[in-house]
């Protein structure tokens, strides 16, 4: 029944490139600083079609990351779990995003100890397209 339910995936729980648009961002050959935020904001936006709230956004030092989002298979006895953490980059000088997407199984009978909880290569079926909509949305064209 998980098969059916979820998918695998190469890049879970592995960190991702998406090389940011230029649209989204700006440097500024005067100062040397950059102004990201739309990209961001752009971000922001497709983490929250996916997840409710976001745990934790701190631009200036370029970090976001979600809270769990737990999801039950009862019928498998499993239960599995997702967050997505962004890490800023500026590879080759242009603005870069790192983007994991961390999945975690667990047992539904051990899904409140926190140590029951192995990391898995499937992914939600409702997360599928959360790697091509960063691709689409942020990355270059």
């Amino acid at each position: 029944m998980l098969l059916k339910q979820t998918i695998e995936s190469s890049v879970a729980n592995n960190f991702f490139s998406v090389k940011v648009n230029k649209n989204l961002y700006t440097d500024d050959s005067a100062t040397g600083k950059r102004n990201s935020e739309n990209a961001w904001k752009m971000a922001h936006s497709v983490l929250l079609k996916y997840f409710d709230e976001i745990m934790t956004s701190d631009a200036a030092s370029g970090f976001i990351q979600t809270p769990w989002l737990y999801k039950n298979y009862v019928e498998a006895g499993k239960t599995l779990r997702c967050r997505v953490t962004i890490k800023e980059s500026n590879i080759g000088g242009d603005l870069t995003f790192q983007i994991k997407m961390a999945l975690e199984m667990a047992p539904i009978q051990g899904r409140s100890r926190e140590e029951s909880f192995l990391e898995t290569n499937r992914i939600m079926k409702e997360f599928e397209t959360l790697i091509s909509e960063f691709q689409s949305r942020l990355g270059e064209k």
